[in-house]
Parts: C-alpha cells; sequence; structure tokens
C-alpha cells in the first residue's frame, strides 16, 4: 500500500497515503462493521508512521482479520520474493460458523464438519483462479 518515505495513516478503517485517502481495491473487505478504539487495538487507528527507506507498508485483503504491517511492522524490501500471479482459493466469511474456543474438544468435529457441508456456500467462486 506504501512504499518507502510515504506516510501512512489509519483513522476509523479508512487509509490515507501523505494525508490522501485512499481508495480500496475492490478485493478489500470488512468483516467487522465495529470501530475499535486505537487504545485498544491498531485496526482501525494506525500511525501516522513514515515508511522507512528500503521497507514497503502492507495490508491484507480482510482488513480486519489480517495479521500484516499494523500486526508486526513495515516489510523489507529483500523480503519479497515475488509478485502474486493469481487466487487459487477464496473462503467467504460467515458469522455462523462456530469458532475455535472452549471446549475445544467439540470444535475439532464441528468446525471441520461445518465447513465441509457449506463449502459450496463458503467459497468465493467469484474469485477463484483470478490473475492479476
Amino acid at each position: 500500500m506504501a512504499t518507502e518515505g510515504q506516510t501512512v495513516e489509519i483513522i476509523a478503517k479508512q487509509l490515507y497515503i501523505d494525508g490522501a485517502p485512499v481508495q480500496l481495491p475492490s478485493e478489500a473487505r470488512f468483516t467487522d462493521d465495529k470501530i475499535v478504539p486505537a487504545e485498544f487495538s491498531n485496526r482501525d487507528f494506525y500511525g501516522p508512521k513514515e515508511v522507512p527507506v528500503g521497507h514497503v507498508f502492507v495490508l491484507g485483503d480482510n482488513r480486519d482479520n489480517s495479521q500484516d504491517s499494523r500486526t508486526w511492522g513495515f516489510l523489507d524490501k529483500s523480503m519479497i520474493k515475488g509478485k502474486a500471479m493469481f487466487t487459487y482459493f477464496s473462503w467467504k466469511p460467515d458469522p455462523n460458523a462456530p469458532q475455535w474456543g472452549p471446549p475445544y474438544i467439540d470444535k475439532i468435529i464441528t468446525i471441520p464438519f461445518y465447513n465441509l457441508v457449506h463449502l459450496p456456500s463458503r467459497v468465493n467462486w467469484g474469485r477463484l483462479f483470478k490473475t492479476f
């Protein structure tokens, strides 16, 4: 989303690069309408921070459930090995799906069974094998 020297800021889920709002790519989505205050999480509020020389700022396409530069910091350019060529699989979020948590023993059975039964409706068919 941003390269060295640019300033990144997120205010109430809106991304700004060098103070200008950035329109999100069509693949980006939010799975939670709530805005989490900055004192609790950097998910919806971040920065402003300048991207250091030799680094980039990356964001996942599932913004509310991504481990990205908001979590682990700027990515060193030397770590980039290539460019994504296509999406081979895409999974739709399902608020009714069972969540991992106590009691764990029943989740070992219910989560895979639920996903198997609901597989046709959970696959994001429009994104499968999409090239960039």
